[in-house]
């Protein structure tokens, strides 16, 4: 982990319709993955969101169950038929931006990389007062229902990913089943 560094997954909607997502610092499951898909089941679901603006300039770490949480946001976006695809704001030469090509979601965002040259203009630094998504406890079998859910959305994205993530997808289902 990284020392004192915050690791906050923060939101806000305005009245726009547009919600707004920051991730900052090592974001893990067993961390923010709670209140994060519970966030996006509950608040990203709502019909009033009609765009979503995803800013991982300060992520330095993000784990295949958080960026199954950012496949979700998609799909439902897409299920909604929202006017556009969520945007996914990183920067190339970044750890997260390995990871998120590793499981191939770029598809499914509009994509703005960042860099060391960009200049002002950014729809993140809006002076909002975001919300810091809770970061719950979680219990074995609420963490292998959220991991299997999210691994599941990566899975179903492509042939690739299923065999992938083929073994924890089953180990994940077993674990689910075995402590129902």
């Amino acid at each position: 982990m990284s020392g004192n560094k915050e690791n906050d997954v923060l939101a806000y909607i305005d009245d726009d319709g547009v919600c707004r997502i920051k991730l900052i610092g090592e974001i893990r499951y067993n961390s923010s993955a709670k209140g994060f898909i519970d966030f996006v089941s509950e608040k990203v679901a709502e019909d009033e969101v009609k765009d979503v603006i995803v800013d991982l300039r300060k992520c330095d770490y993000i784990d295949s169950t958080n960026i199954g949480v950012l496949a979700k946001i998609a799909t439902i976006q897409k299920d909604k038929d929202a006017p556009k695809k969520p945007t996914l704001i990183y920067c190339r030469e970044s750890k997260v931006n390995s990871a998120i090509e590793d499981v191939s979601i770029n598809p499914l965002f509009d994509v703005r990389f960042c860099g060391t040259n960009e200049n002002g203009n950014n729809p993140l630094d809006d002076g909002y007062n975001y919300q810091r998504l809770p970061k719950e406890e979680t219990t074995k079998l609420e963490i292998s229902k959220i991991m299997y859910a999210t691994h599941k959305i990566l899975s179903d994205l492509s042939e690739t990913n299923k065999e992938k993530f083929k073994s924890v997808v089953e180990c994940l289902a077993e674990s689910v089943q075995k402590k129902h």
